[in-house]
């Protein structure tokens, strides 16, 4: 089995959405918000294939945050089919590249504070908590902002 890894396009939108609804169904992004960021000059959007089908996809933004660039990730999904393959780590791996080519310094995500697999990912990765967001996923559940210096 290969991973590859490849911009996303817009052309990738209905297959982005409907992977986005299985992974998050009640706080997934809209097709809207997903082609915003796909459309975005400041998007830093991956898609990871198996066999040329997409099997998820990273999705997020650089910006100017204390005269720094950096970059936030908005979501991670793989099916659940294809999770535990390093699917997810591969497409992470990918997004830090795309942001160091683009002399982006530090990169920022949020995650529940219930999802262990991901807070796991994400340690791995070398990303730390800087914050507990209460009661950020409306359902109770607190959010936490994890930061990664890039240099």
């Amino acid at each position: 089995m290969t991973i590859t890894v490849r911009q996303a396009e817009v052309g990738d939108l209905q297959v982005l959405w409907k992977i986005e609804k299985e992974c998050f169904r009640v706080e997934a992004f809209t097709k809207e918000q997903i082609a915003h960021i796909l459309k975005s000059p400041a998007g830093v959007s991956l898609v990871a294939q198996i066999d040329h089908a997409i099997v998820g996809f990273i999705l997020g933004l650089i910006y100017e945050f204390d005269e720094i660039k950096a970059g936030h990730i908005f979501t991670i999904d793989v099916l659940v089919e294809h999770r535990r393959k390093g699917v997810a780590s591969r497409l992470l791996g990918e997004f830090e590249r795309s942001l160091i080519k683009k002399d982006v310094r530090t990169c920022f995500l949020e995650v529940r504070a219930d999802n262990v697999a991901a807070r796991r990912l994400y340690r791995k990765h070398g990303y730390t908590e800087v914050k507990r967001l209460k009661d950020y996923y409306g359902d109770g559940v607190d959010g936490l902002r994890l930061k990664k210096s890039l240099v």
